[in-house]
């Protein structure tokens, strides 16, 4: 789990479990990036802020558009997570 900002416009590479298939991708550039395996995570629990749109968090496949009316939320959620996680 890790936030950071897209570096790159999209561009076609192959996938990374079939080769023959072309998908879209970005770089990305992580300043926060959590080992999930050995540490906390921000839960789907702190991500149901009170808003007037309804945001999808779990997709069925890569990627979610997070609408702009929650982005000032996540901001503030994820800056409280890192912040609490990293002083511990």
């Amino acid at each position: 789990m890790g936030s950071g900002y897209i570096t790159s416009l999209p561009f076609l590479a192959p996938h990374w479990k079939n080769e023959d298939k072309m998908v879209y991708r970005v770089n990305i550039e992580f300043d926060v990036l959590f080992d999930t395996e050995h540490e906390e995570i921000l839960t789907l629990d702190k991500l149901k802020f009170k808003t007037k749109v309804k945001q999808v968090w779990t997709p069925q496949s890569s990627g979610i558009l997070i609408k702009r009316e929650v982005v000032g939320e996540l901001e503030r959620a994820w800056e409280e997570f890192v912040n609490d996680t990293t002083s511990a």
